[in-house]
């Protein structure tokens, strides 16, 4: 898994470089959250181009199609074929997110992941962005999810730090004191 997070950081930098000197970032960014999307629903589609039974032709002849379909940036395409040469498509995700954080990380952008039981409202999101954006320095992007074993209150996450305000959090708290008390007392 460390080596696959290795390789798909190297793949994103390289389609960031080319993009750069193409100036084309905007385009190609905006293909790729298209193009995570559609993979991330087509489950059948990846199960049938990671086939071991079809060769590198047939795999690049789809994918061709595909990005021919979808009107994707000619450097999209030619990644997703060096992919499907190298049986490397596993990874598409995973460089996705890689080009992503460059992207962001190059337009002093900072992705929040905000965890609800129901969608934020304008003012809401709001008043946690500008709040963010004031402790950060940084442009937020609010990414809400919407899941309801929460029960209620609020997750934060920036990258890898997390603030987890929920009620099933502090239920689960108050439900190991209560564990470790019967424990001591046991």
């Amino acid at each position: 898994m460390l080596q696959d997070l290795k390789i798909s950081q190297k793949y994103a930098l390289a389609l960031f470089k080319a993009c750069e000197k193409a100036k084309s970032i905007k385009a190609v960014t905006a293909d790729l959250v298209c193009l995570k999307e559609a993979w991330n629903q087509s489950a059948k589609l990846i199960e049938f181009i990671n086939s071991p039974i079809h060769n590198s032709n047939t795999r690049t002849q789809l994918l061709d199609t595909i990005s021919k379909k979808l009107h994707l940036h000619s450097n999209i395409k030619n990644l997703l074929c060096i992919l499907a040469i190298n049986r490397r498509l596993n990874l598409l995700v995973l460089i996705v997110n890689d080009y992503l954080k460059l992207y962001r990380d190059a337009n002093n952008e900072q992705l929040v992941k905000i965890t609800t039981t129901h969608k934020l409202s304008v003012d809401q999101s709001t008043t946690i962005k500008k709040s963010l954006e004031l402790q950060l320095d940084k442009k937020i992007i609010i990414k809400n999810i919407i899941d309801e074993s929460i029960l209620g209150g609020i997750i934060i996450q920036i990258d890898s730090f997390v603030i987890d305000n929920s009620t099933s959090n502090k239920l689960n708290n108050i439900q190991l004191l209560i564990n470790n008390k019967f424990k001591e007392s046991s």
